[in-house]
């Protein structure tokens, strides 16, 4: 009984590894409390979704009425207005836009780093 325990635990914690290496997992400090809550992530779900997308569109050589310089940075603009003011999220957001890109060989926009917390 002890040994199946200690299975399940091993596999539901590998799992969550495995898992959670591509996610974005938050949480939100309640100053009344004192405690943090876990945010849901379907925000980021949408927003990892576009990105994705805007790489592949992107890369396949497809134009948009901004170009991609600036569709990119304006889309890094717009984590402000759902972050909760958390750097951490932000800068992992940013981050994840800039990865995404490199993966793809895409050109590196310099303009998105600054745009990073300075911690």
């Amino acid at each position: 009984m002890r040994t199946s325990k200690i299975k399940l635990g091993l596999l539901v914690f590998a799992s969550s590894l495995l898992l959670g290496c591509n996610s974005f997992i938050f949480y939100r400090h309640d100053p009344k409390t004192g405690l943090y809550e876990k945010r849901n992530s379907y925000t980021l779900d949408i927003f990892t979704d576009r990105v994705e997308r805007g790489v592949k569109r992107e890369s396949r050589g497809e134009q948009v009425k901004t170009g991609w310089r600036e569709y990119w940075i304006s889309t890094a603009r717009g984590i402000s207005s759902w972050d909760e003011g958390n750097p951490e999220v932000h800068d992992k957001c940013i981050q994840y836009i800039i990865n995404q890109r490199r993966e793809a060989g895409l050109p590196d926009i310099p303009e998105l780093n600054e745009m990073k917390y300075k911690h």
